[in-house]
């Protein structure tokens, strides 16, 4: 969906209809994740003023790498905002709770890739870059960066793709 008019009907369709909807954000389920909400939740860790959060993938910079489905507005209809900011919103709910206000903006770096078994290129359509910082309505404030970054290589070798995460809470305990 690539507005709200969009998403409303998606629901009004499904509402009235015997197909499934859903989304995973599986994110919240990985057991560290359980662990924060835990203490969050006992009070141990006091309250939340910041939520840092970044998602780095190396195969968004290297501009040899095919294009995908998620390098296409009409597929994918998010880029790099659906694709890894979608969960790093979830995280942010799931933890800390709603959001009061949002600005961020976005950026398309790699602006054609190859076509996969061919020798022609095709434009991207999507943002491969990210950024956002908000307002929670409990007060805290979460910051989000999600791009292609060379530096991901390090975490992780031996792997076709790469990517880099990181959460980090600061609070007054």
């Amino acid at each position: 969906m690539r507005n709200v008019q969009e998403a409303e009907k998606m629901v009004k369709v499904v509402t009235f209809s015997s197909v499934a909807n859903m989304m995973i954000f599986n994110y919240r389920y990985v057991p560290a994740l359980g662990l924060i909400k835990k203490l969050l939740s006992d009070g141990k860790i006091g309250t939340v003023f910041h939520f840092n959060a970044v998602c780095y993938q190396d195969w968004l910079v290297n501009p040899l790498v095919p294009v995908v489905w998620r390098h296409s507005i009409e597929e994918s209809v998010a880029g790099a905002n659906g694709d890894m900011n979608a969960h790093v919103i979830d995280i942010a709910r799931f933890l800390i709770g709603e959001f009061e206000s949002v600005c961020g903006m976005q950026k398309n770096f790699i602006t054609q890739r190859p076509q996969p078994g061919k020798e022609e290129y095709a434009m991207v359509s999507t943002d491969d870059a990210c950024c956002f910082q908000s307002k929670l309505r409990s007060g805290a404030r979460l910051f989000h960066c999600d791009a292609g970054c060379n530096g991901a290589e390090e975490f992780f070798e031996n792997r076709d793709i790469r990517q880099r995460w990181c959460c980090e809470l600061i609070s007054n305990d």
